[in-house]
């Protein structure tokens, strides 16, 4: 194998199929890059026992020059060879023992590698095939960030560590739940057949690290343990969890006794403000509301170090004066979630869910954040 690459064209391609390889592995080859050459295509993989990320770079004659196709896994210090190369044109050459010599006007590095035979095979996705659907790019990554976070991040119920994506006839419902607050994104979106599919919240956090949110997210399901999400020349594969997703829909409370609107980045600082009486790391600060007369009044007590108030106006209040008390960073990384100037907060009462949700509505989503209260007493 040998080729010719302009630095900045391989290093993307390196640094982003990086991510996808094992940190540790009962494989020694999964710690490496797969590095695939023909004449129409030069071809990246990372992958894990969950996920794989491949990057596809076409042989424009240009950029990328091949002189003799062929394959190897490269050891991950390969990207931070090339990071370090001046800018201008690479020249990878591996032997017949798959050591890869990687050259640069005077450098040249030899380095291992493994046989590029002996690479977890990947399922493949011909350029015929339809997606199952496709999201825009932006509208996908605001999903990300308005789900990932309420995902669990223990063991104790594997299935709530998804994004679970629930496919019907007009729409996809995003959604993630630890049990104790829910995130969830109705988008509007006619699709060919309901499914449902379950990915861990991590692969749809890592997706946002490598996808380039200009272009269209395609998504294909073939099966029910893995789904592909092709962006550009960037290709993830991830596992699919297994078990039964609770059905999320019960929990949302459809009539409310108490209903206000608040300026979003006011709510914000007041409850940062707050949060400073916490443990740095514990999390566990927890937050008293108070809805009566002309203001809000939050307030905040830590044993052995103080507490601390703040009072918010309105600029719209409906139905009874509520005492209710909640998880600071609950409310923190609900709030954080929306970009709109205010935000609705709908209670049922002082022990039930409650709703956070955006005033101003996407006309393709619908977000809506839920947060259980904390007993006090």
């Amino acid at each position: 194998m040998k080729f010719t690459v302009k630095k900045s064209v391989i290093l993307e391609g390196l640094e982003k199929a990086s991510k996808g390889v094992a940190k540790t592995s009962t494989l020694p080859i999964l710690s490496g890059i797969l590095l695939k050459v023909t004449e129409e295509e030069v071809v990246f993989t990372g992958s894990s026992s969950d996920t794989s990320i491949k990057v596809v770079l076409p042989v424009d004659n240009e950029d990328i020059v091949v002189e003799q196709p062929g394959a190897t896994v490269l050891q991950r210090k390969a990207v931070d060879i090339v990071k370090k190369l001046k800018d201008g044109d690479v020249v990878f050459e591996t032997d017949k023992k798959d050591f890869t010599t990687i050259t640069s006007n005077s450098v040249v590095f030899d380095i291992a590698g493994f046989t590029a035979e002996e690479f977890p095979k990947l399922p493949e996705i011909s350029k015929d095939i339809q997606p199952s659907f496709t999201l825009n790019g932006k509208e996908f990554q605001d999903i990300v960030r308005k789900t990932s976070f309420c995902a669990s991040t223990t063991d104790t119920r594997p299935i709530l560590q998804a994004v679970f994506f629930d496919i019907k006839e007009d729409c996809i419902d995003f959604c993630a739940t630890d049990s104790h607050r829910l995130g969830k994104v109705t988008y509007s979106v006619k699709n060919s057949e309901e499914s449902k599919y379950p990915v861990p919240s991590k692969s749809v956090i890592d997706m946002t690290k490598v996808f380039d949110f200009e272009l269209d997210v395609e998504v294909f399901v073939q099966s029910n343990t893995q789904a592909v999400f092709r962006n550009g020349n960037t290709i993830f594969l991830s596992r699919l969890l297994e078990g039964n997703y609770p059905d999320v829909s019960r929990l949302i409370p459809n009539d409310f006794k108490t209903e206000i609107a608040l300026n979003r980045k006011e709510f914000e600082q007041s409850l940062e403000q707050l949060a400073v009486l916490s443990d740095e790391g514990k999390n566990k600060s927890v937050v008293k509301m108070e809805i009566e007369g002309l203001m809000v009044s939050l307030e905040s007590s830590e044993p052995q170090k103080g507490k601390g108030k703040v009072e918010l106006a309105y600029s719209h209040f409906e139905g009874e004066p509520l005492t209710i008390s909640f998880s600071s960073k609950y409310a923190l990384d609900a709030v954080k979630s929306f970009s709109t100037e205010e935000i609705n907060l709908r209670f049922q009462g002082d022990m039930r869910p409650f709703l956070v949700t955006p005033v101003e509505s996407n006309e393709n989503m619908d977000c809506i954040q839920l947060i259980l209260p904390v007993r006090t007493t």
